[in-house]
């Protein structure tokens, strides 16, 4: 009845209302309306919870104001609840009892034990805020045992970038709370999604500091360090808004600046072969192993990354040499997981500088680093490496050194070098192999000196010629002036048939030393059906009557003194004793021969063999040399020679006239022949293909060579980077 009645007064039906009703309606309604105006909120359900106390976030009109904005870590006055004994200006807060922030989540953060001075900015945002607090926990998986009072202050990242010693980097328009603690912390770590599934952690401070305790609730981000100054220290923190900044100090691959979730700093293993010292920065979050010595993730999934910069110590084991040690003292390192066909694989591609003493690099290598080097290139998950190092290298000879452009190569299996050497301005293209016991060194002569070397060969051709002929005139005119008056008991007649018959049998027994030399040559070469590669007999034998040559040659500038003084007859007397020392030469001589497969001249189209192209093996033989230089009259000749010479008179009617017979270079006609040889075709100037040489560690050792014609020649101790004393060398080899 009542629908038809609204429905009559609102004209629905056509018909009229009764004046007496309408007026009644009316007087309901009016009184309805003041009833509930007039309700407020205290005349609620007093048991109601009040939404500004307990949603003002979510409820912004009815609680204007009362949400707290805490944006970048900015903490503002309507962020604050303190309770105890609490002082308040307009522009401060003290505190002394307990003082809560609350979060945008609606999560409060808790400083129990509170004794803490607040100073807000105009807009109510903290100016400062210092005091001594119980440190709250960061997280409900990582908590403190127990409770840990601490001071604390409020910074921007800027300041506390420049002006504590933190080893992350803080971003510089963002807030953060920061606590000293003076005592070591021990911490309850979450090991899964169990809530009482913990592992304990300590930190400790170091000798007389702190630890410092970073925190951003608006992120959150939190960060422990136990500072840089503690043996084995390590810092670890986490920023769930990924607000960790990571730019690398050296260019590395893979990877440029970023913001990272998670960060750990001190020493830890990279991949097996890397000791690292220093920061790690991760996408991804917090997780137990970051904590430990070996922080990575047990799995790595796809699209993983970190970023490390500090101090590498890299430990690489080469198979064909030793286990390599390099100290990076400023690297950076990117780590990566990626999909393959055999799963996920991670690796660490590193960049930075070796440290500049070089004091650890190994004596025995002969390539060695002239300036600090840098080292580059990927360690694998498993152990696998493939590292460079460039830079400025020299190489060591005995003789002497060369600048080395280049870069070295090491990986599991070799060590290896590829560059250039810069000696007597020239360029050689050169490469080496580092193994257990040796260095091999090759290069390959340059250009230009491959077009020069006939011009360099016959140039020392005429030189060697000018040579001979200069010193057969000194010889002449010496010869005229090397006469001197002796009272020498006749030694005068009797010195020159001592000295032709002790050279004539001291080279009869080297004749005899090198033809005993080439019996045992030829004879291994006949019983082993193979090929002379090379010897070097002729150069060991020869080489034994060095110390008579020089006695005799003593003697001789001895007594080519004119005048007669007590320091002249000192010398005489000291050449004449040193003579009569060397009376039998008794020695035994190592030699070396090179054989190899013979020539083989093959129908064609089958090509040739050369000689020792194939295979070449080294033979040692030792040969004594055995010979009675003086004969005891003669020895006694000369020592009472040595014993008279203090009587020497200067116008003494016995003379002594003494030939220097120190012929060592080619003599003229030698030279004459090998040039006319040269141009009649007879005799040809090789082709250097190339030189090289092999340092064996043990013995330090250097066993030069060069490749000419496709034959491969040990040489003598020459320097094979010299022009002139290749040419020289070729030179020699063409007299023999």
């Amino acid at each position: 009845m009542k629908k038809d009645m609204f429905k009559s007064a609102n004209g629905n039906n056509g018909k009229t209302i009764i004046p007496e009703l309408r007026s009644f309606y009316t007087c309901i309604a009016i009184l309805m309306l003041f009833y509930f105006a007039g309700c407020d909120k205290s005349q609620e359900d007093p048991d109601s919870p009040d939404i500004c106390l307990t949603d003002p976030c979510g409820n912004p009109e009815e609680c204007p104001g009362q949400c707290p904005d805490l944006e970048n870590g900015i903490i503002t006055k309507n962020t604050f609840k303190a309770e105890g004994n609490v002082v308040e200006t307009e522009n401060s807060m003290s505190v002394v009892g307990s003082l809560t922030i609350t979060t945008t989540e609606e999560k409060e953060i808790v400083l129990d034990d509170a004794e803490i001075t607040v100073e807000y900015n105009d807009d109510g945002s903290v100016k400062s805020m210092e005091g001594t607090a119980i440190a709250p926990s960061p997280t409900d998986y990582i908590e403190f045992a127990e409770p840990v009072q601490a001071d604390l202050g409020y910074y921007s990242g800027k300041y506390l970038n420049e002006n504590w010693d933190l080893e992350v980097r803080l971003v510089d328009d963002r807030f953060y709370l920061a606590f000293r603690i003076a005592i070591a912390l021990e911490l309850k770590v979450g090991t899964n999604s169990d809530p009482n599934s913990t592992k304990p952690f300590s930190i400790k401070p170091p000798v007389g500091g702190h630890i410092l305790y970073i925190f951003d609730y608006t992120d959150p981000f939190y960060f422990y360090s136990a500072a840089q100054d503690v043996l084995g220290s390590m810092s670890f923190g986490e920023s769930f808004e990924g607000n960790i900044p990571y730019e690398p100090i050296q260019p590395v691959e893979k990877i440029i600046a970023f913001n990272g979730k998670s960060v750990r700093s001190g020493t830890y293993t990279i991949f097996k072969v890397i000791e690292a010292k220093g920061t790690m920065i991760q996408g991804t979050e917090f997780n137990l192993e970051l904590i430990e010595k070996d922080p990575f993730p047990l799995n790595f999934s796809a699209g993983y990354s970190a970023g490390v910069n500090g101090e590498f110590e890299l430990s690489l084991p080469i198979a064909s040499w030793i286990t390599f040690n390099i100290p990076m003292g400023e690297g950076s390192a990117a780590i990566t997981a990626e999909a393959s066909n055999e799963g996920v694989k991670a690796q660490a591609f590193i960049n930075g500088l070796a440290k500049p003493d070089n004091s650890w690099w190994p004596d025995l290598i002969p390539v060695k680093p002239g300036g600090q080097i840098r080292n580059s290139g990927y360690v694998q998950q498993d152990g696998h490496f493939d590292l460079e190092l460039s830079g400025d290298f020299n190489l060591v000879l005995p003789s002497k050194t060369y600048a080395v452009e280049g870069i070295m190569s090491a990986n599991n299996e070799s060590f290896t070098m590829a560059g250039n050497v810069l000696a007597n301005d020239l360029t050689w293209e050169a490469s080496a192999e580092f193994r257990k016991g040796e260095t091999t060194f090759r290069a390959k002569p340059p250009q230009e000196l491959i077009d020069d070397i006939d011009n360099l060969v016959n140039s020392n051709i005429d030189s060697a010629i000018t040579k001979a002929e200069t010193a057969l005139a000194d010889l002449e005119k010496a010869t005229a002036d090397y006469e001197l008056e002796l009272s020498l008991r006749g030694l005068r007649s009797s010195i020159p048939v001592i000295v032709s018959e002790a050279k004539k049998r001291i080279a009869d027994e080297i004749a005899a030393g090198v033809k005993s030399g080439k019996d045992q040559a030829n004879k291994i070469l006949n019983e082993n059906n193979l090929a002379l590669c090379g010897d070097n007999i002729s150069q060991q034998v020869n080489k034994v009557d060095d110390p008579y040559i020089k006695a005799l040659d003593r003697l001789n500038q001895a007594a080519s003194a004119t005048n007669d003084n007590e320091t002249t007859r000192a010398e005489i007397e000291g050449a004449l004793r040193d003579l009569a020392k060397l009376n039998r030469l008794s020695t035994s001589v190592t030699v070396t021969v090179t054989a190899g497969n013979k020539a083989v001249n093959n129908p064609w189209p089958v090509p040739d063999i050369s000689k020792c192209s194939i295979f070449s093996d080294d033979y040692t033989r030792t040969i004594k040399i055995d010979v009675q230089v003086l004969t005891a009259e003669q020895v006694a000749l000369i020592t009472e020679a040595a014993d008279n010479v203090k009587y020497i008179a200067e116008t003494s009617d016995i003379k002594i006239e003494i030939e220097e017979i120190l012929a060592r270079i080619p003599s003229k006609e030698i030279m004459d022949q090998l040039k006319q040889d040269i141009q009649n075709g007879t005799k040809s100037i090789p082709s250097i293909e190339e030189v090289g040489f092999i340092q064996y560690y043990p013995e330090n050792t250097f066993s030069y060579y060069w490749i000419a014609n496709g034959e491969k020649t040990d040489l003598a101790e020459v320097d094979i980077f010299d022009p002139a004393s290749i040419s020289r060398a070729i030179m020699d080899g063409l007299i023999e």
